[in-house]
C-alpha cells in the first residue's frame, strides 16, 4: 500500500516500487535523483540512488519551493549544450517557465575532511559537489594539479584568480575583498560542456506560486547543441491542496521555531568592505537577505553598531529586512548590552562603576530602545550577551542584562547546561553548542520560561546535504529545541572562496559575490530541513483539528498521524520518506474532514 501512495503522490523515487523502466539514449544517459542525498555525486559516478530515466517528478505545497535534480551522462562528446525549461501545465492553470530555475552542480576540490566536518584537512584535496551556478566556467578546476580559480570579471577583461592556496603563501597574494572583487555568477543558465565519459548533475529550484492550484503540472527541459535538439526531460510537478505554517515547535504548536544564522548581512560590515559606498551595500544586503529569506532564515542575529552613524544605519537596516520579508518581531540584537569597559574594568574586578559610566550605558539603552519601537512599533527584543562566556564572564554580565529586564526587553546568550544553575533565571533564548541535543536540557530552560536553539552541532561547512538537513531539522525538533541559530552564513573573511588558508576552520553555506550569493547543495539541504518542519507542524495542526472533529475515524486519522510523527526516528529514516509519509497523512486527514463537513 506504502508503494501505491508514494507512486500516487507522483514524488521522487525514493522506493523500488516507484521505479519505472530504463530508457536507452544515443547521444547521452539521463538519471533522476534525490536532490537531497547523502551520496555525493561524483562525474565518474552512476547514481546508485538514482533511476535510469527521462522524467523527473517532484511535489510541493503551494508557495512552497521544491527543488529536483537529475544527471546527464554523455555516450560522445555533446560540446556546449543548452538546457531549457518550459513552463508547467496544468488543468487548472500554468507555472511560468520562469518559476524553473536551472543550474549545475560544480565539483571543486575541497579540504580532505569536507564533506563530513567542518574542521579543516589542509593536506588532503576531494573533489566535492557543491557549488549551484548558471555559469559553469565561473570557477576552473585543474584535475591534475587539484587546483580551483574563480573568474574575475567578464567578456574580454575576465582573468581567473588562484582560490586554493594554502595557508603559508596567502601573505604574498592580495588581499581578495569578496564586495570589491567582480566575482558574479549569470542571471540564467549558460551552455554546459558534456563531456564522453564524465557525467554532470542538474539542480532545479521549482517555485510554486501560492495562487497555484492544486494538481498536476507537466513541462520539459530541452537539451540542445549546434541548433540541433538531443533530447527532453519531463518534469511533473504534483501542487499539493494546502500551503506550509511558518515552523513552530513538536511541543507547544503556539511557539514559534526559530530561524536564524550568524552572519555579516549588514549594512555596518558591508559598508566598510565597499568603501562607504552606501548605495552599493543595500543592494548587496538585500540580496542576501532575500536569498536567506528564500532559505527559511526567518530573522537575523544583528550586531550593535556603535558608529556616528548608527541610527541612521539601524533604521534602514530594519526596513531592508521588512522589505526582504523577514521578520523583526521579535528582534535579536543591537542591543549588545556587554561594555568591554564596563565588564573587564569594574563588573569583572569588583570595583565599583562610576554613576557616570553606569548612567551612560543607560541613556545609550534607551535610546536604541527608543529607535526600535519607533520603526518597528514594538520592544520585543533580544539583547545579545557576551559569546560563549565563562562562568566569571556571565555571572559579571548579570547587572547589564538586568537593565534590559528593567526596560521590558529580554536577553539572548549563548550558554550550556552549567549556565542553568547560576544563571537561567536571567537569560530568555540560549543557545547551545554541540551535536547532543538533549530533551532534559531543553525541559529545564522551558521550565523557566526560556526557549533553547542550536549551533555547531555541527557548524555550517559539511557539505553533504542530508547530514545538514537532519541536524538542522528533525534532530532539533523531536528534541524539543526551539530553533537553530546555527554559525555562520558565510565568514567575514577575505577570501572565504580558499579551503586550504586555514588549519582550523572551514564554516560558511554560501560563497559570497559582487551582487549576492552563490548557493551550495547543503544550503539547499538547509531550507529542506526548516521545511520539514513546516510539513510537521500543519501535520500536528490538521492532526488536532482531527482529533477535535468528532467522529471516530477523524480522531483516529489524527492520532495515528501524530502517533507517526512521536514513532519517527529522526536519526536514521530516509528524510524523503518522511516527507512522502507526512503529506499522505495530511491528505488523509483533509478528505476525512472534508467528508465529516458534508
Amino acid at each position: 500500500m506504502k508503494q501505491q501512495v508514494l507512486c500516487r503522490l507522483l514524488l521522487l523515487p525514493v522506493l523500488a516500487g516507484c521505479m519505472v523502466a530504463s530508457v536507452a539514449r544515443a547521444q547521452y544517459s539521463s538519471y533522476a535523483v534525490p536532490a537531497i542525498s547523502n551520496e555525493k555525486r561524483l562525474p565518474d559516478r552512476l547514481p546508485q540512488d538514482g533511476r535510469l530515466s527521462d522524467e523527473l517528478r517532484a511535489v510541493g505545497a503551494q508557495g512552497e519551493i521544491v527543488p529536483a535534480s537529475f544527471m546527464i551522462f554523455p555516450e560522445r562528446d555533446l560540446g556546449a549544450v543548452q538546457l531549457t525549461a518550459s513552463a508547467l501545465a496544468g488543468d487548472q492553470g500554468s507555472i511560468p517557465a520562469a518559476n524553473v530555475d536551472i543550474r549545475v552542480v560544480k565539483c571543486w576540490y575541497q579540504g580532505g575532511t569536507g564533506w563530513h566536518s567542518y574542521f579543516a584537512d589542509s593536506d588532503r584535496r576531494v573533489l566535492i559537489p557543491e557549488l549551484l551556478l548558471h555559469d559553469e566556467d565561473l570557477i576552473r578546476v585543474d584535475d591534475e594539479a587539484e587546483e580551483n580559480y574563480v573568474r574575475l570579471g567578464d567578456g574580454d577583461a575576465a582573468r581567473y584568480r588562484w582560490v586554493s592556496y594554502p595557508d603559508q603563501v596567502k601573505g604574498a597574494l592580495p588581499i581578495f575583498n569578496h564586495a570589491l572583487e567582480p566575482v558574479a555568477d549569470s542571471a540564467e543558465l549558460q551552455p554546459v560542456q558534456l563531456s564522453e565519459g564524465s557525467g554532470k548533475q542538474f539542480w532545479l529550484t521549482l517555485r510554486i506560486p501560492e495562487e497555484a492550484a492544486a494538481g498536476l503540472y507537466t513541462g520539459t527541459i530541452s537539451l540542445a547543441a549546434g541548433g540541433e535538439e538531443l533530447g527532453r526531460m519531463t518534469v511533473t510537478l504534483r501542487v499539493l491542496p494546502f500551503s506550509l505554517p511558518p515552523p513552530r515547535t513538536w511541543y507547544d504548536l503556539e511557539r514559534d521555531f526559530l530561524s536564524t544564522l550568524y552572519n555579516h548581512t549588514n549594512l555596518d560590515v558591508m559598508s566598510e568592505l565597499l568603501g562607504e559606498d552606501r548605495a552599493a551595500a543595500e543592494r548587496k544586503v538585500l540580496a542576501e537577505m532575500k536569498n536567506l529569506r528564500d532559505h527559511n532564515v526567518d530573522t537575523l542575529l544583528l550586531p550593535r553598531i556603535q558608529r556616528r552613524d548608527a541610527e541612521e544605519i539601524m533604521t534602514r537596516q530594519l526596513e531592508l529586512m521588512q522589505e526582504a520579508g523577514m521578520s523583526t518581531d521579535p528582534l535579536i540584537g543591537f542591543m549588545q548590552v556587554y561594555n568591554w569597559e564596563l565588564l573587564y574594568r569594574y563588573l569583572m574586578t569588583g570595583n565599583e562603576i562610576p554613576p557616570g559610566k553606569w548612567q551612560q550605558l543607560v541613556a545609550q539603552t534607551e535610546e536604541q530602545r527608543a529607535l526600535i519601537q519607533k520603526v518597528l512599533g514594538h520592544t520585543n527584543i533580544y539583547g545579545i550577551g557576551w559569546d560563549e562566556p565563562g562562568r566569571s564572564v556571565l555571572e559579571a554580565q548579570l547587572p547589564l542584562f538586568a537593565l534590559l529586564h528593567d526596560m521590558g526587553m529580554k536577553v539572548y546568550s549563548t550558554g550550556k547546561d552549567t549556565h542553568f544553575g547560576y544563571a537561567g533565571f536571567n537569560e530568555d533564548i540560549v543557545n547551545y553548542p554541540g551535536h547532543e541535543f538533549k530533551p532534559e536540557s531543553a525541559r529545564k530552560w522551558h521550565a523557566m520560561g526560556a526557549r533553547i536553539v542550536s549551533y555547531a552541532g555541527p557548524h555550517t561547512g559539511p557539505e553533504n546535504p542530508d547530514f545538514i538537513r537532519r541536524t538542522h531539522g528533525f534532530q532539533l525538533y523531536k528534541a524539543d529545541y526551539d530553533g537553530s541559530a546555527n554559525y555562520r552564513y558565510y565568514g567575514y573573511r577575505r577570501n572565504i572562496w580558499n579551503d586550504f588558508d586555514s588549519e582550523s576552520y572551514r564554516i560558511c553555506f554560501v560563497y559570497p559575490t559582487r551582487d549576492g550569493i552563490i548557493d551550495t547543495l547543503h544550503w539547499e539541504g538547509f531550507r529542506e530541513a526548516i521545511d520539514d518542519i513546516r510539513y510537521a507542524t500543519k501535520l500536528c495542526q490538521v492532526a488536532n483539528e482531527a482529533v477535535a472533529a468528532g467522529s471516530a475515524e477523524a480522531r483516529y486519522a489524527g492520532k495515528k498521524a501524530l502517533q507517526y510523527l512521536a514513532l519517527l526516528d529522526q536519526d536514521s529514516a530516509d528524510l524523503n520518506t518522511v516527507r512522502l509519509e507526512i503529506i499522505d497523512h495530511i491528505l488523509r486527514m483533509q478528505r476525512i474532514l472534508e467528508g465529516d463537513a458534508k
